[in-house]
């Protein structure tokens, strides 16, 4: 699955190189922010971040086990 926006964006926002969240502190402790790519990163089997033509693009694959 490849994110693409239809939209020229004139900085670069690249989710591979944000900080690990602390999902070990206290909900009431946590700074706001981080979560979906910490979801994304936990359920995904790989991430790919490329900048292209003034456009951010976010490719993200899973591989599907069929089952048995």
């Amino acid at each position: 699955m490849t994110t693409r926006k239809n939209v020229r964006i004139s900085w670069p926002f690249d989710p591979t190189i944000r900080e690990e969240v602390d999902t070990t502190l206290p909900v009431e402790e946590r700074p706001i922010g981080g979560l979906g790519i910490h979801l994304i990163r936990r359920l995904m089997d790989s991430i790919n971040y490329e900048r292209r033509e003034g456009r951010n693009i976010l490719t993200l694959r899973k591989r599907i086990h069929p089952t048995e």
